[in-house]
């Protein structure tokens, strides 16, 4: 449950991303799909196979980093700077 809303815990809840946070989050989330997808489709068109394994591992490690998030919202939202930090990560990769 989200803070805030009615029965949600003070200790277990997830808290939402708001200013700044908020736009590093749909930030991540558009450098992700339109940056990655179109580096992976011309990696794909390209001849040889390093860029390909280069944006394969991107696409897994992304995978899994997705996975983790999910499973653990609840303590990774009440880091201070989060989002922001994620964003760096995946600027990163």
């Amino acid at each position: 449950p989200k803070c805030g809303e009615m029965g949600a815990s003070e200790v277990f809840c997830v808290n939402e991303p708001t200013g700044f946070s908020l736009f590093c989050e749909y930030i991540g989330y558009v450098f992700v799909f339109v940056f990655g997808t179109f580096n992976s489709i011309r990696a794909i068109e390209t001849k040889g196979g390093d860029d390909d394994r280069q944006w394969l591992t991107f696409w897994i490690i992304y995978f899994m980093f997705s996975i983790v998030e999910r499973l653990s919202s609840v303590l990774l939202s009440q880091i201070p700077s989060y989002y922001e930090l994620k964003l760096c990560i995946i600027i990163w990769l």
